[in-house]
Parts: structure tokens; C-alpha cells; sequence
């Protein structure tokens, strides 16, 4: 008999700088939500800048048959929200692939362009656009130093519930580890859709 298909996918996804070789909020995210993985639960800690199309192929290969019913839930900081959730997004949504909810901590615009957007542009102010695949949005941010996150846009309004974002007083560096952050990404990972 076949193993199970994967029917929900808990992802997290961790910022600039931050790897499987260090501790970091991220990974101690990625171990509480662990208490959710079963034969058809699966919880993944992926670097910000992982090769997203075949991370895409790797769920859209082990998922349900039907891409409707696979649950894809999204949580990010810093360039994990600002290019890997982005990224990972695109990717699933050119697989008919939709992520039902996300949640990001002080999402950095990325662009390897021009990188240093992501901590000062004197002409153009950096926003995220969420692709529109994505259902719902929550997000923290802060200004107490630089990089600090940047305002989040639906690429189609209607598509995607971007909800208010909370704004924290720790400095970027410690937005990964926020306990508010970390509650509302538990309390996604166990809703319903």
C-alpha cells in the first residue's frame, strides 16, 4: 500500500543570515509547530533563499491529487517573507497550488538588483507584493532600526485579506523570536482554513 499523501504543509522560512547551522527564532518556530507533522502533516524549515521551483515540485509531487484540497501555510521573516515567501508563492501558483495563510515578521522587500533597497531607497518606497494565490495575511513590523519591515500589497485586491499589521518595539533582529508572532503562527497552523 502507498503512503499517504501530504494534504498540509506547515513552512517556515528564515531570514537573511540565518541557516541550518545556527540557532535562530525561525528554527525554534519550526520546533513548536512540530507537534502538528503526522503521515499527512508535514513541517519544513527552509532557507530564504532555497531553490523555490524545485521546493514547489516537492509539494506539488507528494500533495493531494487535487491541488485544491493541498493546505499550504506560510510562516516568514525578514527576506524569508520579503523574497522566499514571495518566491515559494509564485512558484505554487504556477502549479494551480493556493497557500491558505501566512504569517510574516518584519518582511525586508528583496531585489538582487538592487539589495540595498531593502535598508534604504531615497526614490521609491520598497513594498511586498503578495502574489495572488495567497488567501490571508498576517503580519508584525517594526521601526526601531533598519531593515525594518516593509508595507505589504495585494497583487489582486479581493484575491488575497491582508489584515493590519501589529507593530512590535524590539529591533529587526529579535522579530523572529517575538512571542506574538510565534502565537499567531500556532494559532494558524491549528485553524481551520
Amino acid at each position: 500500500m502507498a503512503p499517504p499523501r501530504i494534504e498540509k504543509r506547515l513552512v517556515c522560512i528564515s531570514g537573511f543570515r540565518q541557516h541550518h547551522g545556527s540557532p535562530n527564532g525561525i528554527e525554534r518556530l519550526w520546533m513548536k509547530l512540530r507537534k502538528h507533522e503526522s503521515p499527512t502533516t508535514r513541517v519544513s524549515y527552509v532557507e530564504w533563499n532555497t531553490d523555490w521551483s524545485g521546493f514547489a515540485e516537492h509539494i506539488m509531487r507528494t500533495g493531494t491529487e487535487d491541488s485544491g484540497e493541498l493546505d499550504v501555510r506560510v510562516f516568514a521573516y525578514s527576506w524569508g517573507a520579503g523574497h522566499g515567501f514571495r518566491s515559494l508563492a509564485t512558484e505554487l501558483g504556477h502549479r494551480g497550488i493556493d497557500i491558505s495563510a501566512a504569517v510574516l515578521s518584519d518582511g525586508v522587500y528583496h531585489s538582487w538588483r538592487a539589495i540595498w533597497r531593502s535598508i534604504w531607497s531615497p526614490f521609491w518606497t520598497p513594498r511586498i507584493v503578495v502574489p495572488k494565490n495567497v488567501k490571508k495575511v498576517w503580519w508584525f513590523r517594526q521601526h526601531e532600526d533598519k531593515p525594518a519591515g516593509h508595507n505589504l500589497v495585494a497583487e489582486r485586491p479581493g484575491s488575497t485579506t491582508i489584515h493590519d499589521p501589529q507593530v512590535m518595539t524590539v529591533i529587526h533582529a529579535y522579530m523572529d523570536e517575538a512571542p506574538e508572532f510565534h502565537r499567531r503562527c500556532l494559532m494558524s497552523a491549528r485553524s481551520d482554513r
